[in-house]
């Protein structure tokens, strides 16, 4: 399961909804095994990323070295593609910190004008941030 997932259960008061503002505003993600082993990343480097896996199996068999969960995937693997740097084994807790502040966003007007360049075809009002493709 994606890391992402995971710290929707927690971003903000409506658990199982990723805040994706609040990822982009920033926070810290810790990733912390059941020895105190921890390491740390960014909410903006983990947002929507499928780089970032906590794992209970391996090649279809339950973990044994690393039980219960592991943080593998291309964000947590060295660059030859073995485990290691930012990979954790036995994931006992994830902990997010150090939120910052959510700012305000811009509602955008968007006007699709006819050809005369006076008589409005289509128009939309929106809030929400990131991409997005507006049929008009």
């Amino acid at each position: 399961m994606p890391l992402w997932f995971l710290t929707g259960w927690v971003d903000d008061r409506e658990p199982h909804d990723y805040n994706g503002n609040q990822a982009m505003a920033g926070y810290t993600v810790l990733v912390k095994a059941g020895d105190g082993y921890t390491k740390e990343f960014a909410s903006a480097d983990v947002a929507w990323s499928e780089d970032y896996i906590i794992a209970n199996r391996f090649n279809g068999a339950p973990l044994d070295d690393s039980w219960p969960l592991r943080l593998v995937g291309p964000g947590a693997a060295n660059p030859d593609g073995t485990l290691g740097g930012l990979s954790v084994g036995n994931v006992a807790e994830i902990e997010l910190a150090d939120f910052q502040t959510v700012l305000p966003v811009q509602e955008v007007h968007i006007i699709k004008y006819d050809t005369d360049r006076t008589s409005i075809l289509a128009e939309e009002r929106s809030t929400t941030p990131g991409c997005r493709t507006i049929s008009m």
